[in-house]
């Protein structure tokens, strides 16, 4: 009876530290939320945001893929970076992600090679408070070149 106990409190634990086991690294892309992706928003139409919904904007003087927004510039407008690893698109993201390393070191996000940003101003989801601000700053378009 004792060996019974013991086989079954054994079972129970190897089941328990199956099912409390993490989820294997090929497992993981799937299950995570996308890094950017597309929403449709009520006046501008389909626009990129990051995966909480934060607008993403792009920069009229970036150049060949490099920032031009740097100092008070990137304090008002924070790139949108990566801390490591590449950025994951949604499924319904058609360009291609990558990333430029920038001045500060820091891998900032590009789609279709143009530098990602967001603006300070846009507190929740769906704000587009940066677009057209002097005529440089845009939401940025899922069909961007």
């Amino acid at each position: 009876m004792l060996y019974f106990k013991l086989a079954l409190s054994l079972m129970i634990f190897a089941f328990m530290f199956a099912i409390a086991s993490p989820v294997s690294a090929v497992d993981t892309p799937a299950m995570s939320a996308p890094a950017v992706k597309v929403v449709d928003h009520p006046k501008f139409g389909k626009i990129l945001t990051d995966s909480k919904g934060m607008t993403l904007y792009q920069y009229k003087d970036d150049k060949n893929g490099v920032s031009a927004c740097t100092d008070q510039c990137a304090t008002n407008w924070p790139a949108f970076t990566v801390t490591s690893g590449k950025p994951v698109a949604g499924s319904d993201v058609v360009g291609n992600l990558g990333v430029i390393t920038r001045t500060d070191k820091t891998q900032q996000v590009t789609y279709n090679g143009v530098p990602l940003y967001y603006f300070a101003k846009d507190t929740k989801p769906g704000d587009v408070n940066g677009q057209g601000i002097k005529d440089k700053w845009f939401v940025v378009s899922p069909v961007a070149k």
